[in-house]
């Protein structure tokens, strides 16, 4: 399973969907990966947390697609307050 959403998330970025900057240059490459590898690892976990809206919508759809139940959860972060940040599950993504 890990290998199979490394590799969806690269698929995902190349086929247009919410993808990466910087897909034509090859010195990015690592970073696709590397974010492909952090989605698969959160998939044995109950959570994922990041800022990155694009990265958190493949994840998003790959645990919907897969039926994992790791929370996504988008944290936002305001200069002089307090971190927020917005749960959803994949089931959530049926709006």
């Amino acid at each position: 399973m890990f290998l199979g959403i490394v590799g969806c998330h690269t698929m995902l970025n190349f086929l247009g969907f919410r993808p990466d900057d910087g897909l034509t240059k090859p010195s990015d490459i690592p970073g696709i990966l590397s974010d492909g590898s952090h989605i698969a690892h959160a998939a044995y976990c109950q959570g994922l947390l990041s800022r990155d809206k694009k990265f958190l919508a493949k994840a998003r759809a790959m645990y919907r697609y897969k039926n994992i139940g790791t929370q996504v959860v988008s944290v936002e972060y305001k200069k002089g307050e307090q971190s927020q940040s917005t749960q959803k599950s994949a089931s959530d993504l049926q709006r």
